[in-house]
C-alpha cells in the first residue's frame, strides 16, 4: 500500500492525462510487445507511446498546448528519429557493425555512412574470392541467352557485350576467375540490373530483371566455389544491403520531413522492396522489417511532429495562460531525466510490485483530479 501511495504522489501531475484515458492497464498495454521491439531498435518513447493507445492520443492533443505542447512535440520527434537510427543501424549490425553515436540524429548522414560500410563489406568479401565456371553457372548462363531472343536488337547487343567484356574476357583459359576481377564482375553486372529494372519501357525493365538473374547466379557460383564462410558473410552483406536499401528508399519519399523518414513511410518502402510473387510475404505480413514497421506505425504515428511555436495564439492572453497551468504539470515526463525513469517504471517487470502498485493507483485514482496529494 505504502508503495502505491508513494507511486500516487509521483506520478499524480504528470500521469494524470493518462489516467483520464481510462487505461488501467498502463503496466500490462496491448501494446507491451510492440513497445518491447521498438525498445530494443533502439527507440526511446515518450510517456504516451508506452502506456498505450489512449494515453498516446492525449499525448498528440497535448502538442497543441502552450508551453509543454513544444517540449511533448520535441520527444515525439526524437523518438521518430530514433527508429530511423535504429532501423538503419540494423542494417548494420547484420554484418557486426553500427551507427557512431555522433551521426545518429542526421538520416542521411547515417544512410551514407550505412551505404560505404556495407559496399566495403562486400569489397573484403569479393576481394578475395574466387569464381569456378561449373556446370551450373554455364547452364543458368544459358538460360539467360535464350530469354534474350525476345528483345530487340540493341537489347540484345548489350546483353552479349555484358557477358563477353565482363565474364568471358576475365575468365582464364580453365574457366576461372580470381581476385579483384570477381567483385568487378559483381559491381558491374548489379549496377546494369539496377539501372534497366526501373525503366519505363516494359521490353528494359524485362532486360533489367535477366540480369539481375545473372547477378544471383554469379553470386551463387561464387558461394559454391568458396565454401561456407564466404557464403555466411555474403548472406550477411546482402541482408545489410536490403535493409538499408529500404531505409534509403523511405527517405527519398517527396513527403518526408526535415529528411526524417516516418513508419508508414518505411512501411511503404517494405512493400515496394518485396521481390517475392504478387507481394505474397508483404500480404502475408512476412516482408522484412515488416512487422517492426507496423508496430512503428501504431505507436510513433504517421506523421513527423510539426517544430513551431505550440500555441502562440492561446498564451498570448491571460485566460490562455491560466487554461495551461494543469498541463505545465507534465513537463517533467518530456525531460530526459524524466522520460529515462517513466520508462523504467512503465516497463519495469522485474517483480510486478511496481506494476501491481501502478495498476492499483490507476484502478483507484482514474478520473482527473482525484489522484492523492
Amino acid at each position: 500500500q505504502k508503495l502505491s501511495q508513494g507511486i500516487g504522489g509521483a506520478i499524480g501531475g504528470a500521469a494524470s492525462p493518462y489516467i483520464a484515458s481510462g487505461v488501467a492497464r498502463v503496466v500490462d498495454p496491448v501494446n507491451r510487445y510492440a513497445t518491447q521491439a521498438l525498445r530494443s531498435a533502439g527507440v526511446k518513447m515518450t510517456p504516451g507511446q508506452l502506456i498505450g493507445p489512449g494515453a498516446n492520443r492525449i499525448e498528440q492533443q497535448a502538442m497543441s498546448s502552450p508551453w509543454v505542447g513544444q517540449k511533448v512535440a520535441a520527444a515525439r520527434r526524437d523518438a521518430m528519429q530514433d527508429f530511423n537510427a535504429g532501423v538503419i543501424d540494423q542494417s548494420l549490425k547484420a554484418i557486426n557493425k553500427g551507427l557512431p553515436r555522433a551521426i545518429k540524429p542526421d538520416t542521411p548522414r547515417a544512410l551514407a555512412y550505412a551505404r560505404k560500410t556495407i559496399s566495403s563489406e562486400y569489397n573484403q568479401i569479393l576481394g578475395g574470392a574466387k569464381v569456378v565456371f561449373d556446370r551450373e553457372l554455364i547452364h543458368d548462363v544459358a538460360k539467360l541467352r535464350m530469354m534474350r531472343e525476345t528483345w530487340d536488337g540493341p537489347l540484345k547487343n548489350r546483353f552479349d557485350k555484358l557477358l563477353q567484356t565482363q565474364i568471358q574476357n576475365r575468365a582464364t583459359s580453365s574457366g576461372r576467375m580470381g581476385g579483384i576481377n570477381v567483385k568487378k564482375v559483381d559491381e558491374a553486372i548489379r549496377d546494369e540490373a539496377a539501372k534497366f529494372k526501373v525503366s519505363n519501357d516494359p521490353m528494359q525493365r524485362e532486360y533489367g530483371e535477366a540480369v539481375s538473374a545473372l547477378h544471383s547466379a554469379w553470386r551463387n557460383a561464387i558461394k559454391r566455389s568458396n565454401g561456407p564462410d564466404i557464403e555466411g558473410r555474403l548472406a550477411a552483406a546482402d541482408e545489410a544491403w536490403a535493409l538499408m536499401k529500404t531505409a534509403q528508399r523511405a527517405n527519398s519519399s517527396v513527403n518526408n520531413a526535415d529528411d526524417v523518414f516516418t513508419p508508414a513511410q518505411y512501411y511503404n518502402a517494405i512493400k515496394a522492396g518485396d521481390k517475392t510473387k504478387d507481394k505474397r510475404a508483404f500480404a502475408e505480413g512476412m516482408a522484412r522489417n515488416q512487422p517492426l514497421a507496423k508496430d512503428a506505425k501504431n505507436i510513433l504515428g504517421n506523421t513527423y511532429p510539426d517544430s513551431g511555436t505550440a500555441g502562440r495564439l492561446n498564451a498570448s492572453t491571460i485566460s490562455g495562460m491560466v487554461s495551461t497551468l494543469p498541463s505545465l504539470a507534465l513537463y517533467p515526463a518530456y525531460t530526459q531525466a524524466g522520460r529515462r525513469g517513466l520508462e523504467k517504471l512503465l516497463t519495469d517487470r522485474g517483480t510486478g510490485q511496481t506494476a501491481q502498485a501502478m495498476a492499483d493507483v490507476i484502478r483507484r485514482y482514474g478520473p482527473i483530479g482525484t489522484m492523492p496529494g
